[in-house]
């Protein structure tokens, strides 16, 4: 049976699409089977990140006008995709409540992690019901982690496994939370440090997560480290330089088996 992971925030724009996407394509490099639901329906940014087009969506599934095997994409990365859309035509009639008829629709991956809008609204507790755990994203400022402390406690209320959070973005400024203050705000573990790096902008020009675009970067092995330990793998190091086409000569070489 698949695990849900949640990876939410307290707030937008803090990396939890980024976080996701890269996760997966990491479970996928470690042969873990892996998806990501794009549940932030109304800014959706997983299809965007990855490259998938799509004429089907989880908007389409949520309204009863799409069956599930008909919105889920098989990514050249690995792992699967279930888009939402861009357009706002197809927001008008969505279901969030039938975001738990998903938990049925995954029995070959071993983890499915769920892109998720901020906790605080409708649509963002509907992703958090439907994990099982919780990833939080911050950065490192008093405002965002703020939130997550927030988000957290509603996590709580709802019985949800709180993995850790993740801190993105830093810039390693005196000015910044430690992990420490982090850690003792949230009351949670951090279980991953990200500073911040233009090679993520470089990946995504190219629709292609970080890990996919240059695993030998500290951030992809920050990836790729804790999809191993999600995964309950050994994580070891990368020592030589794997750029973006590399990765996906690999990939095409594992396909072909």
């Amino acid at each position: 049976m698949a695990r849900f992971i949640t990876v939410a925030s307290g707030k937008g724009g803090v990396g939890k699409t980024t976080a996701a996407v890269n996760l997966a394509t990491a479970l996928a490099a470690l042969g873990k089977k892996a998806a990501v639901i794009d549940a932030n329906v109304t800014t959706p940014h997983v299809g965007i990140s990855v490259g998938v087009a799509h004429e089907k969506t989880l908007n389409d599934f949520l309204k009863g006008e799409a069956a599930f095997e008909e919105i889920a994409y098989n990514h050249l990365l690995g792992f699967r995709v279930i888009p939402a859309a861009l357009s706002l035509d197809n927001l008008p009639g969505v279901d969030f409540s039938r975001l738990e008829e998903l938990k049925t629709k995954f029995d070959d991956d071993e983890i499915v992690l769920i892109d998720s809008a901020p906790c605080f609204g409708k649509e963002g507790l509907a992703a958090i019901k439907l994990g099982d755990e919780i990833i939080f994203v911050t950065e490192p400022y008093h405002i965002s982690v703020a939130d997550v402390r927030r988000a957290g406690l509603i996590a709580n209320m709802l019985n949800k496994k709180i993995l850790g959070v993740i801190v993105n973005n830093a810039l390693k400024e005196n000015y910044e939370m430690s992990t420490t203050e982090i850690a003792a705000l949230t009351n949670m573990d951090v279980i991953g440090y990200l500073e911040s790096d233009s090679n993520h902008l470089k990946g995504l020009a190219v629709k292609a997560p970080l890990v996919a675009y240059n695993r030998a970067l500290p951030n992809s092995q920050e990836y790729l480290r804790i999809a191993a330990s999600l995964a309950g793998v050994p994580y070891i190091p990368e020592k030589r330089k794997r750029r973006f086409w590399g990765m996906f000569s690999f990939l095409r070489r594992r396909t072909a088996v």
